[in-house]
């Protein structure tokens, strides 16, 4: 889960920085490659090329979308907990703006954990 911290801590328009390699990789890793979106089985990468994104659910920029929490520290948002795979398409609609409603904390957590549980299955009953 992802730790709150004091409110006076975060500045609108902070950037938290880019999320490191070896954390995207085990974010890719802990999804099987495949979006996590569901009913989405859109593979994150396709003849060696990433087509998919690594996606914040509280955003990377704060105060730059409506899922915004402004207590979420910066550098908790670029931990694994905050972050998950999604087909570029996906990306695209859960990030706009428009669909905020839709697309909050909440649903994205739920699409994270539902989606790793997933996982954890297939891992479980392959050979």
């Amino acid at each position: 889960m992802v730790k709150k911290g004091k409110s006076s801590d975060i500045n609108k328009g902070v950037d938290s920085g880019p999320v490191s390699d070896p954390v995207k990789r085990q974010v890719l890793f802990d999804g099987l490659g495949i979006c996590a979106t569901p009913e989405c089985e859109e593979k994150i990468v396709q003849q060696r090329t990433m087509t998919g994104e690594c996606a914040h659910i509280i955003p990377r920029k704060v105060g730059s979308h409506p899922r915004e929490d402004y207590s979420t520290p910066l550098e908790d948002r670029k931990k694994e907990p905050n972050l998950l795979y999604l087909c570029e398409k996906h990306h695209k609609i859960v990030d706009n703006k428009a669909h905020a409603d839709i697309y909050t904390v909440e649903l994205l957590r739920e699409w994270k954990c539902s989606h790793e549980t997933w996982v954890s299955t297939v891992r479980k009953n392959s050979p």
